[in-house]
């Protein structure tokens, strides 16, 4: 068994641990990123920290989108990676990064993306539908309205024409969020939920919970949590964290292409409507494929398992 400098700690203290690493990486690259931004864009945001407000200045949004690289690094990838080393003697290892994944699974973790786009759709309306109780009707207009600026903000971040920009957004919402979230959830939370439950179902259900959660968008809450869920149990039957990561970046740079097709005028659609079906057939082909497709991976993922042990 690894041992790390800090793996005798209890699951619940590696978790606070984490969190305190999280917080201190965010304040330690916004503080860089506020000294860098001075000579890099020519504004300071200690005399202006109203800077990174889009509705107030929409013209930095490229400044914007510089610290949200900067929090993708400081809040996914860094602390993850960090405290691997801390928690065990080999920490790619320990965030299951070093296992070779099943091509097939690969392949079909992406396919089964494409495929839900039906049932994500209806998960989104089903998730609209849902209201707060009269009492709390200030939290839910409060959350409205988190929710519109930062849906403003990842519009203008999609409403790309260049091949430049694609590249960038590529970067950002496939590479560095797929890597990262995948990294600091399934690598490290899920594992830790896993340790201080003994139970891999509360695990999966407890990370997709915050998962959905820290994503601070109540309305898309629902498909969210769903697939947090089925990359955590695409984690637990593969062994390996590329699986997930995969899957994560095929739904994220879906999105991604679908606005830069459209800016482009290559498609003409909807993005918000892409994937949404008033078709009962294509719907429940939807669930009927996804269903056999999350089967597959499972069956086969067991099966090779199961050979692996023999050949041993």
């Amino acid at each position: 068994m690894t041992k790390g400098l800090l793996s005798e700690l209890p699951p619940l203290s590696k978790l606070l641990f984490t969190l305190f690493i999280i917080v201190v990486s965010f304040l330690l690259f916004a503080l860089i990123g506020a000294v860098v931004a001075i000579p890099l864009f020519g504004v300071s945001f200690f005399s202006n920290p109203d800077i990174l407000n889009f509705n107030l200045y929409p013209e930095y949004l490229h400044i914007v989108k510089f610290f949200q690289i900067l929090q993708s690094f400081s809040i996914f990838l860094i602390p993850p990676i960090m405290v691997a080393f801390l928690y065990s003697t080999k920490p790619y290892e320990y965030l299951r990064i070093k296992q070779q994944p099943a091509i097939y699974s690969l392949i079909i973790s992406g396919i089964i993306m494409i495929a839900a786009l039906p049932l994500i759709d209806w998960m989104l309306r089903i998730n609209e539908m849902l209201h707060f109780p009269e009492t709390l009707q200030s939290i839910e207009q409060w959350m409205k309205n988190a929710e519109e600026d930062r849906k403003d903000i990842t519009e203008a971040f999609l409403n790309v024409a260049s091949w430049k920009g694609y590249a960038i957004n590529v970067f950002m919402f496939g590479i560095l969020a797929a890597v990262g979230e995948e990294l600091l959830f399934r690598g490290i939370i899920q594992r830790l939920f896993g340790e201080w439950f003994r139970n891999q179902h509360v695990a999966v259900i407890l990370t997709a919970f915050l998962f959905s959660a820290l994503h601070m968008q109540f309305y898309g809450f629902l498909p969210r949590f769903m697939l947090g869920i089925y990359l955590g149990y695409l984690f637990i039957w593969t062994g390996s964290l590329w699986i997930p990561i995969f899957a994560h970046f095929v739904n994220n740079v879906s999105a991604v292409t679908v606005y830069f097709l459209v800016k482009r005028g290559i498609i003409n659609i909807d993005p918000e409507e892409f994937g949404s079906t008033n078709s009962t057939f294509f719907f429940w082909g939807s669930i009927l494929l996804v269903f056999g497709l999350i089967t597959t991976i499972y069956l086969k993922e067991k099966s090779r398992k199961t050979d692996t042990t023999v050949i041993k």
